[in-house]
């Protein structure tokens, strides 16, 4: 089996949990870089599948990394901000843009 289909096969196998978990981050909206209780249910589920979780990165509280055994990296971005415009206006937001870490994503076009 190759590697597209066996995390097909896990994401089908957690599918229920998965929706679940995204219709509980739905029904309780966060603002742009204050997603504290999405970070911590994400967290929460990816650390008890397994993965390593490092929560914190890029001096941003909500901002995580999780990882599972070896060889390339794949990436996943979930944007879980309740709306665009709080996103750009967040105080958190303009201090990450304002430190230009490297490891920050640009402003969307």
């Amino acid at each position: 089996m190759n590697s597209k289909d066996a995390a097909r096969e896990k994401i089908e196998q957690n599918r229920k949990p998965l929706v679940d978990l995204s219709h509980r981050i739905h029904a309780h909206p966060e603002l742009g870089f204050e997603e504290e209780k999405a970070c911590g249910w994400l967290c929460e589920m990816l650390d008890g599948a397994g993965f390593k979780v490092e929560r914190g990165i890029c001096d941003l509280p909500t901002a995580f990394t999780a990882s599972a055994g070896a060889g390339p990296p794949s990436t996943i971005a979930c944007r879980r901000s309740a709306t665009p415009a709080a996103t750009t206006s967040s105080p958190r937001w303009r201090r990450a843009r304002e430190s230009r870490s490297p490891k920050l994503l640009t402003t969307p076009a």
